[in-house]
């Protein structure tokens, strides 16, 4: 069973109109759940400018993306 690791929210069913993208945050805390941002920062560069990112922050939004149908690889 995976623990909860960031969000707080609790599942109920509804008969509410939802967005189909409600999903994603399942899916961005079972990414923070196995620990995937972690692994991404050790496999890919450290910045080497005060403006640069860190590699996070490229990763997560393109997960989410790519999960909710946005980018077709």
């Amino acid at each position: 069973m995976l623990h909860q690791a960031i969000l707080s929210f609790k599942l109920e069913r509804t008969e509410e109109m939802i967005t189909p993208r409600s999903g994603l945050a399942l899916f961005a805390e079972l990414a923070r759940g196995f620990k995937v941002e972690p692994r991404a920062e050790r496999h890919f560069s450290r910045p080497g400018y005060k403006r640069d990112y860190e590699a996070w922050s490229h990763v997560e939004p393109l997960l989410l993306m790519m999960e909710g149908g946005g980018l077709d690889l």
